[in-house]
């Protein structure tokens, strides 16, 4: 039986919003790729989306991502990044759904907003 840890919770989904720059989005990945590695930064822009659209206000741009996971949406997107292999999807899985706070925490530093319940 595999234990669940960090992101995930008991509840099936969780909801989110980070609001920050797209550059410091992509810092915050790269902050991830370096801790962990290119996949679980894959895998958390693939879950929380890209950051295409950029909006202004007052003067200053930024990204607002935002939505609900469910649970098994790391294992569905798991599959998409390294194929058919369930032992690796799962693995791939767990980490992403740990390394999630790891993410929101960079955000944080960088003077963005990101929450989840």
């Amino acid at each position: 039986m595999k234990i669940r840890q960090g992101f995930v919770s008991n509840s099936s989904s969780s909801s989110f919003c980070i609001i920050t720059t797209k550059e410091d989005y992509k810092k915050a990945l790269s902050s991830i790729t370096k801790k962990h590695d290119e996949n679980v930064a894959k895998l958390l822009e693939y879950i929380l989306g890209r950051a295409d659209n950029e909006f202004t206000f007052k003067g200053a741009k930024g990204i607002v991502l935002a939505g609900t996971i469910y649970s098994e949406s790391y294992s569905d997107a798991a599959y998409n990044i390294v194929g058919d292999n369930e032992d690796m999807a799962y693995e791939l899985a767990d980490k992403a759904s740990c390394s999630m706070v790891d993410l929101f925490n960079e955000i944080e530093k960088l003077g963005g907003y990101a929450t989840k319940n």
